[in-house]
């Protein structure tokens, strides 16, 4: 995997465009899924798991309020894809803390509908 480069870039937006930013970060954290934004040329993909934060500077010149957004990268290991526990199974799973399930991952992603009701006859 190739070494990223430090970078610190602070991009202006117009009013409409940031809101638009601002929208779709809020419903890819509602909905519990992957935000990904385009900042000066290059794509980010911020995980499920990243957490969040807000940040107020205040100086004799004047304020300034930062939303943030952390992650950790795995150093040249490959990322398993972000998956919750639905909060009807793990209840102390919420939108602030999601939980991460191995045994649920086959259940919830790769079986067709069908297979999620429970069996209509015994199991021998």
């Amino acid at each position: 995997m190739e070494a990223k480069q430090k970078r610190d870039i602070d991009k202006e937006y117009p009013k409409a465009a940031f809101v638009a930013k601002l929208r779709r970060l809020a419903d890819a954290i509602e909905s519990g899924s992957r935000f990904e934004i385009r900042i000066e040329g290059e794509r980010i993909s911020v995980p499920v798991r990243a957490a969040f934060s807000i940040e107020h500077e205040r100086s004799k010149d004047g304020e300034e309020i930062e939303f943030q957004i952390k992650w950790e990268r795995a150093s040249g290991a490959v990322q398993p894809p972000d998956f919750r526990v639905p909060n009807d199974l793990a209840p102390e799973a919420t939108a602030a803390r999601p939980m991460f399930c191995p045994a649920r991952v086959f259940h919830y992603v790769f079986l067709p509908a069908s297979c999620h009701r429970p069996p209509t006859h015994p199991i021998a």
